[in-house]
Protein backbone atom coordinates (compact mmCIF):
# COMPACT_ATOMS: atom_id res chain seq x y z
CA UNK A 1 0.00 0.00 0.00
CA UNK A 2 1.24 3.40 -1.00
CA UNK A 3 2.00 6.15 1.36
CA UNK A 4 0.43 9.43 0.88
CA UNK A 5 2.90 11.15 3.39
CA UNK A 6 5.89 13.51 1.58
CA UNK A 7 8.65 12.55 2.78
CA UNK A 8 10.16 15.69 5.03
CA UNK A 9 13.28 17.82 3.19
CA UNK A 10 13.77 19.92 6.14
CA UNK A 11 14.35 18.68 9.85
CA UNK A 12 11.92 20.89 11.18
CA UNK A 13 9.24 19.07 8.88
CA UNK A 14 10.71 15.68 10.27
CA UNK A 15 9.83 16.45 13.50
CA UNK A 16 6.49 17.84 12.79
CA UNK A 17 5.58 14.92 11.47
CA UNK A 18 5.81 12.86 14.61
CA UNK A 19 3.13 12.33 16.86
CA UNK A 20 2.96 14.39 20.38
CA UNK A 21 4.43 11.32 22.69
CA UNK A 22 7.52 10.56 20.24
CA UNK A 23 8.18 14.20 18.85
CA UNK A 24 8.61 14.97 22.66
CA UNK A 25 11.43 12.34 22.67
CA UNK A 26 12.76 13.31 19.39
CA UNK A 27 12.74 16.96 20.04
CA UNK A 28 14.73 16.55 23.40
CA UNK A 29 17.12 14.33 21.66
CA UNK A 30 17.59 17.35 19.21
CA UNK A 31 18.24 19.77 21.93
CA UNK A 32 20.65 17.44 23.24
CA UNK A 33 22.19 16.89 20.62
CA UNK A 34 22.67 21.12 19.86
CA UNK A 35 23.97 21.90 23.19
CA UNK A 36 26.24 18.60 23.57
CA UNK A 37 28.04 19.10 19.65
CA UNK A 38 26.97 23.01 18.28
CA UNK A 39 29.42 22.35 15.85
CA UNK A 40 27.50 19.47 13.99
CA UNK A 41 25.19 20.53 10.82
CA UNK A 42 21.49 19.29 10.59
CA UNK A 43 20.34 17.95 7.46
CA UNK A 44 17.42 14.98 6.15
CA UNK A 45 19.20 12.35 4.89
CA UNK A 46 17.67 9.56 4.24
CA UNK A 47 14.59 10.73 5.71
CA UNK A 48 15.35 11.37 8.99
CA UNK A 49 17.72 14.07 10.75
CA UNK A 50 21.38 13.62 10.46
CA UNK A 51 23.68 15.59 12.40
CA UNK A 52 27.16 16.13 9.99
CA UNK A 53 30.63 17.94 10.37
CA UNK A 54 33.68 15.95 8.55
CA UNK A 55 31.10 12.87 8.00
CA UNK A 56 27.87 11.92 9.38
CA UNK A 57 27.85 11.43 12.92
CA UNK A 58 24.57 10.60 14.28
CA UNK A 59 21.18 10.53 13.52
CA UNK A 60 17.77 10.23 15.04
CA UNK A 61 14.92 7.70 14.16
CA UNK A 62 11.67 7.50 15.17
CA UNK A 63 10.40 3.78 15.43
CA UNK A 64 6.80 5.33 16.69
CA UNK A 65 6.66 4.58 20.34
CA UNK A 66 10.76 5.69 20.58
CA UNK A 67 13.13 7.46 18.90
CA UNK A 68 17.14 6.14 18.46
CA UNK A 69 19.93 7.71 18.24
CA UNK A 70 21.95 6.23 15.77
CA UNK A 71 25.95 6.71 15.11
CA UNK A 72 27.44 6.42 12.13
CA UNK A 73 30.98 4.85 13.27
CA UNK A 74 29.30 3.08 16.13
CA UNK A 75 31.58 0.45 16.40
CA UNK A 76 34.61 2.61 17.02
CA UNK A 77 32.92 4.11 19.88
CA UNK A 78 33.64 3.26 23.87
CA UNK A 79 30.49 2.03 25.16
CA UNK A 80 31.23 1.67 29.04
CA UNK A 81 27.44 1.50 30.08
CA UNK A 82 26.88 -0.99 27.04
CA UNK A 83 24.23 1.08 25.32
CA UNK A 84 25.04 0.65 21.92
CA UNK A 85 22.98 -1.92 19.63
CA UNK A 86 23.06 -3.17 16.30
CA UNK A 87 24.72 -6.04 14.41
CA UNK A 88 25.93 -3.68 10.83
CA UNK A 89 29.39 -3.06 9.92
CA UNK A 90 29.69 0.06 11.15
CA UNK A 91 26.33 1.77 12.52
CA UNK A 92 25.08 1.19 16.13
CA UNK A 93 22.28 2.82 17.59
CA UNK A 94 20.47 3.54 21.38
CA UNK A 95 17.21 3.25 22.44
CA UNK A 96 15.68 6.74 23.71
CA UNK A 97 12.38 5.57 25.25
CA UNK A 98 11.99 8.65 27.55
CA UNK A 99 13.31 11.62 28.03
CA UNK A 100 15.82 10.36 30.79
CA UNK A 101 17.04 8.55 28.60
CA UNK A 102 17.59 11.48 26.10
CA UNK A 103 19.87 13.52 28.77
CA UNK A 104 21.69 10.95 30.70
CA UNK A 105 25.43 11.33 31.19
CA UNK A 106 26.06 7.91 29.12
CA UNK A 107 24.16 9.48 26.09
CA UNK A 108 25.98 13.07 25.96
CA UNK A 109 29.54 10.98 26.50
CA UNK A 110 28.67 9.01 23.15
CA UNK A 111 27.63 12.10 21.28
CA UNK A 112 31.12 13.60 22.08
CA UNK A 113 33.07 10.29 21.74
CA UNK A 114 31.07 10.06 17.66
CA UNK A 115 32.37 13.96 17.48
CA UNK A 116 35.88 13.15 18.13
CA UNK A 117 36.18 10.08 16.15
CA UNK A 118 34.76 12.59 13.59
CA UNK A 119 37.19 14.45 13.78
CA UNK A 120 40.60 12.15 14.44
CA UNK A 121 39.47 10.99 10.58
CA UNK A 122 39.52 7.58 9.16
CA UNK A 123 41.15 5.67 11.97
CA UNK A 124 39.41 4.63 15.14
CA UNK A 125 39.97 6.48 18.13
CA UNK A 126 41.62 3.51 20.40
CA UNK A 127 42.69 1.19 18.38
CA UNK A 128 41.32 -2.42 19.45
CA UNK A 129 43.05 -4.93 20.65
CA UNK A 130 42.63 -8.04 18.39
CA UNK A 131 40.49 -10.62 18.75
CA UNK A 132 41.83 -13.63 19.99
CA UNK A 133 42.57 -16.50 17.61
CA UNK A 134 40.68 -19.36 18.13
CA UNK A 135 41.83 -23.12 16.81
CA UNK A 136 39.20 -24.68 15.16
CA UNK A 137 39.24 -28.37 15.66
CA UNK A 138 39.88 -30.63 12.35
CA UNK A 139 38.06 -34.00 11.95
CA UNK A 140 39.77 -36.43 10.91
CA UNK A 141 39.15 -36.99 6.83
CA UNK A 142 37.72 -40.19 6.26
CA UNK A 143 39.29 -41.45 2.87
Amino acid sequence: MASNKTPATLPDDWFLSLKPPVRRLAEEAREVLRATAPSLREEIKWGMPWYSKEEYVVCLMSTGKRVNLGFWRGVDLPDPKGLLEGSGKGMRHVKLPEVAAVRSVAVRQLIRAAVALDSAGKAPLTPKSPSPVRARSRKPSRR
